[in-house]
Order: structure tokens, then sequence, then C-alpha cells
């Protein structure tokens, strides 16, 4: 159980500091005990109650014109990503997913270096977003969600807001799905329940110390965190 107190500490305090990233926090540091089926479920009911906090926290800066698009994506990317597992291969998507990641996260340090915002545009946001949802829906991962809205997004508190909304319509119809399916049982909302005081602490101060950086600084570790995503993703595939 300490080994889920720590994961829960670290993954969200990061989740309140760049507002994405907890879940590969969380799965990396449980994943040296717990099998995945009894990560998922109790990361899931920790992440839902972050997502409503960062979302609604400054609720003025939500707009529907940015999350709503992204929302529908990821929600079709969710059933649709499911099925595309049984005739791709999983470790070659994953690494073609780590390397656009990785991509996009030197691009948007190089946007935030030059004060030059090149944002996705037309075709190439939607495919991109497309893209993002069926990752997403395969392996339940936000990041590449984070990065096209980041390339979009220039305030962060706004990109953390609106983010976090999307996060909360994708992880209500997992909610449901895991009862439906009995992948959420007693004893996973039992320990997440013991979790939570952890989580809470966590979230609020990862939110502190956001507030007390400036908008630059923040958008620094929102690219950091994306790029440390990428390379683990990276490494982790071709080992």
């Amino acid at each position: 159980m300490w080994l889920f107190i720590i994961a829960t500490l670290l993954a969200m305090f990061v989740k309140g500091l760049v507002g994405f990233g907890n879940t590969l926090v969380f799965d990396t540091i449980t994943s040296y005990t717990a099998n995945n089926v009894d990560i998922s479920p109790v990361e899931l009911l920790l992440t839902y109650p972050s997502n409503l906090i960062l979302a609604l926290r400054n609720r003025s800066r939500l707009d529907y014109r940015i999350w709503l698009p992204t929302a529908i994506v990821v929600v079709i990317g969710s059933f649709t990503g499911v099925n595309l597992l049984r005739y791709l291969d999983a470790h070659l998507v994953k690494i073609f997913f780590a390397l656009v990641v990785i991509g996009m996260s030197v691009k948007m340090f190089l946007d935030i270096r030059s004060n030059v915002s090149h944002p996705l545009r037309g075709p190439v946001r939607v495919i991109f977003e497309i893209f993002a949802g069926l990752i997403f829906g395969m392996f339940g991962v936000g990041t590449l969600v984070a990065v096209g809205m980041g390339n979009n997004v220039e305030d962060t508190e706004t990109f953390k807001t609106n983010l976090n909304m999307v996060f909360v319509v994708e992880t209500t119809i997992r909610i449901v799905l895991y009862l439906v399916y009995g992948i959420i049982t007693l004893q996973t909302f039992t320990r997440s329940l013991m979790l939570y005081p952890f989580m809470f602490a966590a979230v609020f101060a990862g939110m502190k110390v956001a507030s007390r950086m400036n908008e630059r600084t923040v958008k620094y570790l929102v690219v950091l965190f994306l790029f440390i995503s990428g390379i683990s993703l990276l490494i982790t595939n071709l080992l």
C-alpha cells in the first residue's frame, strides 16, 4: 500500500502542476508490485476527482470550442482504438506515438523560446486530434491530447482547464464501462477511498506551486513533462 501512496503523491502533484502526466507516473511506480488490472481502476477513480477540480477551478476559462471537438474525438477513439489493437502491433504504434510526442514537444519548446506560436490548423489539426483520440482509446494515455491542445492554447490555465474537461468526459464514460464489466470492485473502491486524502493534498500542492510560477516557467514545465513522457514510452517499448 505504501507504494500506492507514494505513486499517488507524485502523480497527483504532477497533475496539479501541469494538468496531465499523472497516469504515466502512477502506472510506472505501481507496476513494480501490482498488475495492470489492479492499477487502472484505482488510477481511474483517483484521476476523476482531480480532473473535476482542474476543470472547474477556473470554469470561466472553459471554452466548448476548445474542449468539445477534442472530447468527441477522444470518445470515438476510446471505442475505435480498442478494436484497432486487434490488427496493429501495439509496440510499433507506441514507438511511433512516442516519436510524435518527442517531436511535438521540441517544436513547442522552440515556439516558446522564439515567442512565436505555430498552432496546428485546418486538416492537420483534425488529423492530429483523430490520431490523439485513437491513442487515448488504445492505451488510455492523454499525452498526445495534451500536445495537440498545448499547440493551440497559449495560456496555461486555459490549457489545463479545457484539457481536464476532455479528461472528465473520457473518464466518466470509462468509469461506467468499468462498472458494467465488473472491473471496478469493492476492493478497488475501498483502496481508492484510502488514497483520496493523499490525492487531494498532492493536487492542491501542485496547483499552489504552479500559481507561484510565471507563465513562461509553467509552459517550459509542460513541454518538459511531454518530452519525458515521450522518452519514457520510447525506451519502454524498445527494450
